[in-house]
């Protein structure tokens, strides 16, 4: 697969993160780094990825992930691992 780099301006737009492992908490830093207004969906959470939520102050879904979830939100990024969640993801983001 061929990726293709990018520099986007993230600062208040809403991003979303489904997942709550060691992946989604990189990802979050990043995001989170750049500027975007984070919310992360997951059931559960590593320790870390707790803490750091609590610690930005950010909004966290303690559920599996909706289809609209996604409404108004400007970037999604799946890191769950489980391909059936990612896939769900990937369809309502093409919505």
């Amino acid at each position: 697969m061929d990726y293709f780099p990018g520099f986007l301006n993230l600062e208040g737009r809403r991003c979303i993160i489904v997942g709550g492992g060691d992946v989604a908490l990189r990802k979050a830093r990043l995001l989170h780094g750049a500027g975007a207004d984070l919310t992360v969906i997951a059931p559960a959470t590593s320790q870390a990825f707790a803490a750091y939520i609590e610690r930005h102050g950010l909004r966290r879904t303690s559920r599996e992930f909706r289809a609209t979830d996604l409404d108004g939100a400007w970037l999604v990024v799946t890191a769950t691992g489980k391909p059936s969640v990612d896939g769900a993801v990937y369809a309502a983001s093409q919505e």
